[in-house]
Order: C-alpha cells, then sequence, then structure tokens
C-alpha cells in the first residue's frame, strides 16, 4: 500500500516538477524536526516534520494523522516514520500531527454514542486545521508549497481527514485555502450531504470490506 500512496502521488503534480521526482526515491537523507502548534486543555499539540536533506525550493506537503479509534496513537509510531521518511526521500515534506485523543480510556465498542464519536472527530479536525494552518502562516521556514498540501489520514485518521474535507468548514480557520487532495486510508463520513461539486477535490479512498472497526458500507460508527 505504501508504495501505491506513493505512486498516486506522484501524478497529483507532473507538470511542475515532473513525475520521476514524486516516484522515485532520489534523496538519501531526511531531516527530521518537532514542533509545538498550539496548547489546549493544558495539553501541547505537537508535528514532527520531514524534509530531504537537499531538496531545492517549495515543496508539496503531505499532512499524515494517525488512527488509534481517537482513543489512542501518537504522531512519531515507526511505522510513520518509516512512511513519511520513504515520501520526504521522494521530494515531498511530510508533517505527522498530534491532536486530541478525546475518547481516552473509553471503549469505543461499548461505552461511547455516536454523538460522542462526532464529538471526538470535530475536536481532532480543529486540532489538524489549526496545525495546517500553523505550518501555512511559516510556510518560508518549512518551504512548502500551499497550493500543494495532501491530507493522509488512517482509521481516526482517514476519518478525520475526510470529514476536514466534506463535513468540517476548515475555511473559519484557514480562509482562501484549499487542500490540493485527501487520502483515506479505513476512513468514513458520517453523511454524504455535504460533498457537492463547489467542494470536492481529488480523492483517493482505501477501505477493506471485511472491516469490523470502520465499517465500510455505512458510518464512521458502530
Amino acid at each position: 500500500m505504501r508504495l501505491t500512496l506513493t505512486v498516486i502521488l506522484a501524478f497529483l503534480f507532473p507538470v511542475v516538477y515532473g513525475q520521476k521526482l514524486y516516484k522515485d526515491s532520489i534523496y538519501s537523507r531526511v531531516k527530521v524536526t518537532t514542533h509545538k502548534y498550539y496548547t489546549v486543555n493544558s495539553e501541547a499539540m505537537e508535528f514532527e516534520f520531514y524534509r530531504a536533506t537537499g531538496a531545492k525550493g517549495k515543496t508539496p506537503l503531505i499532512i499524515y494523522v494517525h488512527g488509534g479509534g481517537f482513543s489512542a496513537g501518537t504522531q512519531n509510531t515507526q511505522g510513520i516514520q518509516y512512511f513519511a521518511k520513504r515520501l520526504a526521500c521522494r521530494g515531498y515534506a511530510v508533517a505527522s500531527l498530534s491532536y486530541r485523543l478525546t475518547l481516552k480510556g473509553k471503549d469505543a465498542a461499548c461505552e461511547i454514542t455516536a454523538a460522542q464519536k462526532k464529538a471526538a472527530i470535530v475536536d481532532a479536525s480543529f486540532d489538524i486545521v489549526s496545525g495546517v494552518k500553523h505550518i501555512l502562516k511559516y510556510d518560508s521556514t518549512f518551504s512548502i508549497d500551499a497550493k500543494k498540501v495532501i491530507l493522509v489520514g488512517s482509521s481516526a485518521g482517514g476519518e478525520t481527514v475526510l470529514n476536514i474535507v466534506y463535513d468540517y468548514d476548515y475555511s473559519k480557520l484557514l480562509a482562501d485555502f484549499k487542500f490540493a487532495g485527501v487520502i483515506s486510508m479505513s476512513g468514513a463520513l458520517t453523511s454524504l450531504d455535504n460533498l457537492t461539486k463547489s467542494n470536492a477535490i481529488p480523492t483517493q479512498l482505501f477501505h477493506g470490506t471485511n472491516d469490523a472497526v470502520v465499517p465500510f458500507n455505512t458510518a464512521p460508527h458502530y
């Protein structure tokens, strides 16, 4: 799946830089830095930023949102580091963000309602958009192209990125901005009612039909 995702991303910007840059691993070293983007409920929200040493000019930015059922998970696990470094070696900048784990300590299968789940998605969406706003504010420092920001998330992260694009009014925090694309792995939307021609962007979905945690054909809640 990692290779497939890399190839898909390569086709998003074939004209400006050329397909080879984003398809092949052309850099060998990646610099990783940690940044705090804001504090909520006395908890610091942070992100790891990955950029290849030697990368020139402003690069497309991948915003990665981890999974964990809104109750667990971190932005810097070994798997995420591997994933982010492989993309950075191909010419992308990657920011893997933390967000509030609103359902921490609760059993998502038994203890929460659909309303609580939706509230957790909204909290995560606000945090992630706030992180993007911070990065865009300092775009010259991070050397990213504000017109080429792609959301990528897995499981709870997949639900969050889809919600940001198709159900959450992120324009309140990011005026005159539109994400270049969204990729969801095992994510879902609470409704398709807000998916319109005006807000539709390039979207790639991965989801197993036997997923018992996030049912692929119903909704993001049990």
